[in-house]
């Protein structure tokens, strides 16, 4: 079971694509869970490593002390710590006068110098796990911006850092408050829309660097996404756009796990959902897990079987994805339903007890099933009826009227068209 849990684990994968800070709440999830996959003491040295390479100096001697079960702190850790504080307050001070020019309201007194060392005093405390909603570090980046125009010495390379240190802060700032709720999370949603237009708008020396500010800013929005109440279609919209849907083909394929769960979850988007299958088909060879195979098999091939036992291993998935696992309900629910759907969209004669094995619902009642039954078929307005002496579902065929079909059959033609020449593109440069 546990290396079952390991097979469909992504933490490795996505910790590479996001900041060290953003790196803790996964582990800290991992070693929190009540059925873990790995050691706690493998995930606490994991904690170490990550924190080690920060300011978090304290949050390191106590990892240490937890790793090797001991109350002493290495010589190297206790002066890193006191070099840490020092530096610390060095920073404030150098920052005083800047303080002072914005209490006065004398913004045109600020120099580039002093707007500088605003900005090492605010990535100092980043550093130092320093994000806390009273120390402001969002909002002073958001000033640092605002001076930065003011003043006329903005650096466009700086100031385009400091979009993804604002969105980073309202990530930290959100995930680790107490009673963190949606309301929460709002900074973090503007800061990465405004991130992701900036992505596509900046002119970047080369295509390689673009691409690689729109993997790694979908990786950061899994955290927007999943702490909102619509964010499963924000998710949608987000990673369906052309260009960031291509990126996740070019360099990041395991984002179609959380790009399909979401449409399964969202349920309704069923044309858009269909086109995503083709996506999921192209990078099989490259990614796959039972989620993405799942849809493949129920929406591309109608391999009943085959979707059935992918679904059968999605609990799994879900049980071992940070951001996934709170929505597991929402998804089997909705998986059935399309299952459902799918499944009487072919056949004209259901077998109740038969669909109810294919689901693995565990009801021992038939007047169970016949409830649940009933209930798909009216959330669907499927044109169907009961059977109850044969216990079929008898479904009257329905089809789509002329302009269905048109929509139907032509909608994506352009993205499809532009993957077409890409990869022609790629086979003669190959």
């Amino acid at each position: 079971e546990t290396k079952c849990g390991m097979a469909f684990d992504l933490t490795h994968t996505l910790c590479k694509y996001l900041d060290r800070h953003l790196i803790l709440p996964l582990l800290q999830w991992q070693l929190e869970k009540e059925d873990p996959i790995y050691d706690a003491t493998s995930i606490r040295q994991a904690q170490f490593e990550v924190v080690r390479k920060t300011r978090m100096v304290e949050f390191a001697g106590d990892l240490y002390k937890q790793v090797h079960d001991t109350d002493d702190l290495p010589a190297d850790i206790e002066e890193e710590a006191e070099e840490v504080f020092q530096k610390l307050q060095q920073v404030i001070d150098d920052s005083e006068k800047m303080y002072a020019y914005l209490h006065e309201t004398e913004r045109d007194k600020i120099t580039a110098d002093d707007l500088s060392k605003f900005l090492t005093l605010i990535q100092f405390r980043m550093d130092c796990g320093q994000y806390e909603p009273e120390q402001q570090v969002a909002d002073h980046l958001q000033l640092y911006r605002e001076l930065g125009s003011f003043l006329n010495i903005a650096d466009e390379q700086t100031e385009f850092k400091a979009r993804w240190g604002i969105l980073v802060a309202c990530i930290l700032q959100a995930q680790w408050r107490e009673e963190s709720n949606e309301d929460s999370w709002n900074p973090a949603l503007s800061a990465y829309r405004d991130l992701q237009e900036a992505v596509d708008s900046v002119l970047f020396q080369d295509q390689l660097s673009q691409l690689t500010q729109r993997t790694w800013l979908m990786h950061w929005g899994l955290f927007v996404f999943y702490n909102q109440g619509d964010g499963h279609n924000l998710l949608i919209d987000s990673f369906v756009k052309e260009k960031w849907l291509n990126a996740i083909q070019t360099s990041c394929p395991h984002l179609l796990r959380y790009l399909a769960a979401s449409l399964i979850i969202v349920f309704d988007r069923t044309t858009l959902m269909d086109e995503i299958v083709r996506t999921i088909e192209e990078e099989k060879a490259n990614y796959s897990d039972p989620i993405t195979e799942f849809l493949r098999c129920l929406r591309g091939d109608f391999d009943f079987e085959g979707a059935e036992k992918a679904l059968s291993q999605c609990e799994k998935v879900f049980d071992h994805d940070f951001y996934l696992n709170f929505y597991k309900e929402d998804f089997f629910d909705n998986a059935r339903l399309l299952y459902f759907r799918t499944f009487c969209s072919v056949h004209r004669r259901v077998d109740v007890t038969e669909l109810a094995n294919r689901l693995c619902l565990d009801m021992k009642e038939p007047e169970q099933t016949e409830a649940w039954v009933i209930g798909l078929i009216e959330r669907l307005d499927l044109k169907a009826k009961i059977d109850s002496q044969h216990n079929h579902i008898v479904l009257s065929p329905e089809e789509p009227n002329v302009y269905e079909r048109v929509i139907s059959k032509t909608k994506g033609l352009d993205r499809r068209f532009e993957e077409m020449v890409n990869q022609l593109a790629r086979k003669a440069r190959a």
